[in-house]
């Protein structure tokens, strides 16, 4: 049932570092495991493998990255879709069957409204039309059992994608019929909006119907994805539906409400409602009675807020996990493109026997001294933080031009369909329709222009809902890397403030003076006798680092990884109480970085302490290094988007109880015994 890899493009590779591996087993990893390709065909879905459960639950905590595009979208993206427009398109049919398509002797109110006569449907019509109503609840109602795992997937899959395509096959073929001469109407008779929202009904049911029948093709018979929703799906991920239902059977009541109450038509209210809750707030339609005013004021605070729940759910749930997911494979690219270019650059300035199987980074020091396995630790993580620095930027910008590029299409594609459908009525230009979609997605809605034709306000209505949230949702993650920049900027400046502040024991145009002097000394001290050191370079002592040089050119204080490593080997002296001391010292310091938005990284002398201090052992004596897995792998805690400072407490956390637990195991033991 697992999926095997197409192309590389699909599939990022897996990293080919030979380091341990991570003590932890990764049950969790998130490749989805290779088969073979004369596997059997007709392998049951349901029997599914321990390891490729682990995939799933990988995926659904948003740790899955080796996963095919075409596979997340068949099993997550599609059923979302489906499950977030399915509701609008029961909405838009109950719109269809209200009121008749075709109306007659249009005139404008003084409100700017188009009011006529409605032309009488033929009465074969309302069977039709119900029918496909009622075709288009079916499937809403069974894709909601199957997202509570309340149906069995195939039983729900099938009544959905057979109910969303009879229903628009329905809607077409009456929405044909009444566009043509076959359908009997008074001369000078035009379409209504219920015409329009069946038109769009159909589309947004031949859309979702398309969309479920990919996943169930990849399910039951490509076999690469479970037949069951609650495996690819989180339960977050899932109410997602019923939290777009709620918002729109909250604006469908709220809008039948008003009709009655202002005497508007249905539809007329449903655009009003829309206008209201997305806060665009045009001003062409709005309560003129005492009760629609005072309804107001609940029906707009409750329906507003929900809608930004929906909002911020699908900007989490959706576009931060495609971000994430993103990120980790254009780190797992990036990390095999830097691997193989160094591996390349030792080939070429080595022999083939002289180099080790142990190490595929050029070392980063050519001291003989030096333990090789530091050397090798050392280039990893620096190749490591490398990447993330690549990855970060190139994510940002990757993100800024999706969200500039979705941004323009909703704005130029729904300023093509304003000018047509306005163009008779108003005699609107294309840059009309730029200037009115661009009002409207901005939520300003000064009211200058609006739609008039029904044509124009059942667009409005489906542009509306699709465009405005998009634009909220796209807009934050295009002003994260805005802001990311801004920050960085204003942090720059602030560097150069005189006097010192939080965080920061000098100011950068101190620390410029006194890196000045130190270059003059580093490069006339020892001539003149102003330096103690021969050859000129500062020496700094840390309480934990030992002792370093400072770098004239940068400022950098630089340590030697062999003491660090020699210091840390002295933990083999520690007793019991000490080691939990010092635990309960590091979790104390760490709690509170975990407040910083950025996520602090960490040195590499830092990671060290941590690791010896999560892995220390009396027993073990002369210990290189305690790190147990390749800083490249993919168990590396550098690896994914994590919070380091998160990481790093959780795994102090988890030894400090250890470590109580076997305390208190023993003195259970002794107390045992003496009672014996």
């Amino acid at each position: 049932m697992a999926t095997s890899a197409k192309s590389s493009d699909e599939q990022p590779m897996r990293s080919v570092s030979t380091a341990p591996s991570s003590p932890e087993p990764d049950q969790k990893s998130l490749k989805i495991a290779a088969v073979d390709e004369n596997d059997d065909a007709d392998e049951d879905v349901e029997g599914l493998e321990s390891s490729e459960v682990d995939v799933w639950e990988a995926e659904k905590a948003g740790e899955g990255y080796f996963m095919p595009i075409r596979v997340w979208c068949a099993s997550v993206l599609f059923p979302l879709c489906a499950g977030c427009f399915g509701p609008l398109a029961s909405a838009f049919g109950i719109c269809a069957i209200t009121h008749s398509w075709k109306v007659q002797d249009l005139v404008k109110a003084p409100d700017n409204m188009y009011v006529g006569t409605d032309v009488k449907d033929p009465e074969w019509l309302l069977v039709p039309n119900g029918l496909s109503l009622a075709l288009s609840l079916l499937a809403n109602f069974s894709l909601l059992l199957s997202m509570a795992n309340r149906l069995p997937f195939s039983i729900a899959q099938f009544l959905a994608i057979l109910s969303f395509f009879g229903s628009s096959i329905i809607l077409i073929v009456l929405t044909s019929l009444a566009n043509s001469r076959t359908w009997s109407a008074p001369e000078g008779s035009s379409l209504s909006s219920s015409f329009y929202f069946a038109c769009i009904s159909a589309g947004i049911s031949l859309t979702n119907a398309l969309l479920l029948s990919f996943t169930f093709y990849y399910a039951k018979v490509l076999k690469e994805i479970p037949t069951d929703l609650t495996m690819t799906l989180t339960l977050p991920q899932r109410t997602l539906m019923v939290q777009s239902l709620g918002f729109v059977i909250y604006i469908m009541s709220g809008a039948a409400v008003f009709s009655h109450v202002e005497g508007w038509l249905f539809t007329d209210a449903i655009y009003w409602g829309t206008v209201t809750l997305l806060t665009i707030g045009f001003g062409d339609m709005t309560p003129t009675t005492h009760t629609g005013r005072s309804l107001i004021i609940p029906f707009a605070t409750s329906g507003i807020v929900m809608l930004g729940l929906v909002i911020g759910s699908i900007g989490a749930l959706v576009l931060d996990r495609g971000a994430k997911k993103m990120f980790a494979r254009m780190t797992v690219n990036s990390r095999e493109k830097k691997i193989r270019l160094a591996t390349e650059k030792l080939a070429a300035e080595r022999t083939m026997s002289t180099v080790t199987t142990q190490s595929q980074l050029d070392p980063t020091s050519s001291d003989p001294n030096e333990h090789p396995h530091l050397l090798n630790e050392k280039a990893e993580f620096s190749l490591m933080r490398e990447v993330q620095a690549d990855v970060s930027r190139s994510q940002q910008l990757r993100l800024f031009i999706i969200a500039t590029a979705a941004i323009f299409a909703l704005w130029l594609l729904g300023g093509l369909v304003f000018w047509k459908t306005e163009e008779a009525s108003q005699s609107w230009s294309y840059f009309d329709g730029l200037y009115f979609c661009f009002i409207s997605l901005m939520t300003i809605g000064y009211g200058d222009l609006e739609v008039q034709s029904a044509a124009g306000k059942a667009a409005f209505v489906y542009w509306a809902f699709l465009a405005v949230p998009t634009m909220t949702i796209l807009v934050a993650s295009m002003g994260a890397t805005f802001l990311i920049g801004v920050k960085a900027i204003i942090h720059r400046i602030d560097d150069f403030v005189v006097l010192p502040h939080e965080g920061r024991k000098d100011s950068y145009l101190n620390k410029m003076h006194k890196m000045g002097k130190l270059k003059v000394k580093a490069k006339w001290g020892h001539r003149f006798g102003w330096s103690e050191h021969k050859d000129g370079r500062e020496r700094h002592w840390h309480h934990e680092h030992g002792e370093g040089v400072r770098n004239p050119d940068t400022g950098v204080v630089h340590h030697d990884h062999r003491k660090i490593h020699a210091n840390l080997s002295h933990e083999d002296k520690w007793t019991h109480q000490d080691l939990l001391y010092q635990l309960a010292r590091e979790i104390r310091e760490l709690l509170p970085k975990l407040s910083d938005s950025k996520g602090r990284k960490y040195t590499y002398e830092e990671w060290t302490k941590f690791i010896h201090l999560l892995n220390h052992d009396a027993s073990k004596k002369d210990h290189i290094s305690a790190a147990s897995w390749s800083w490249l792998d993919d168990s590396s805690p550098l690896f994914r988007h994590r919070n380091e400072t998160a990481w790093i407490l959780e795994r102090l956390s988890m030894r400090l109880e250890n470590e109580l637990k076997k305390d208190t195991n023993g003195r259970d033991e002794g107390k045992g015994i003496t009672e014996e």
